[in-house]
């Protein structure tokens, strides 16, 4: 439990619990960071916004808007890394996730706790990752412990000194090292 909110664990897919949850929750808005670059990710961050759209909910998108610090007022102040960034709003207190601030300064919590199917040990949370690995993936484990340099790799180190000042080109050095 962090700031007064207890750890809700729901297994499926973002479209199918989100607008459940917050639904349970009494949600009218769900605010989301960007979309991931990656195109799975992606594409269950996009489903699950459809979703939560579709049920009638606002999707905020990430935006300089949802942490309101020093930083809007000047962005000169703004940390120059992710790193620093992150440090910086760590320190600051958490923000009310409604529009305006709580009338006793103290942060809403939900008044009924929802159901949580608990969190998994780590035995299930393997199990379920490895029913959705990619058979080709799970193949290729069998060669993690075979060397994945090619032969000339060693060769090419030892010789790098004169392939980079092209005293010996890389054919000359694979065939000194009769490869």
């Amino acid at each position: 439990m962090r700031h007064g909110c207890p750890l809700i664990v729901r297994q499926g897919t973002a479209a199918e619990l989100l607008p459940k949850l917050a639904d349970e929750c009494g949600a009218t808005v769900c605010h989301v960071v960007a979309d991931d670059v990656c195109e799975r990710p992606r594409a269950m961050m996009m489903a699950g916004c459809a979703a939560l759209e579709q049920s009638g909910l606002q999707v905020q998108r990430w935006d300089n808007g949802l942490r309101a610090t020093a930083y809007v007022a000047d962005p000169t102040a703004l940390p120059a890394s992710f790193p620093e960034y992150v440090k910086a709003v760590s320190a600051l207190p958490p923000q009310a996730p409604l529009l305006g601030e709580p009338e006793d300064g103290e942060m809403p919590v939900l008044l009924t706790p929802l159901a949580s199917e608990g969190v998994p040990s780590l035995a299930e949370l393997l199990a379920a990752a490895e029913a959705v690995t990619p058979l080709g993936a799970r193949a290729a484990r069998s060669l993690a412990a075979q060397a994945t340099l090619p032969p000339y790799e060693e060769a090419i180190v030892r010789w790098s000194s004169a392939l980079s000042l092209g005293v010996l080109s890389a054919r000359e050095v694979l065939a000194s090292e009769g490869l």
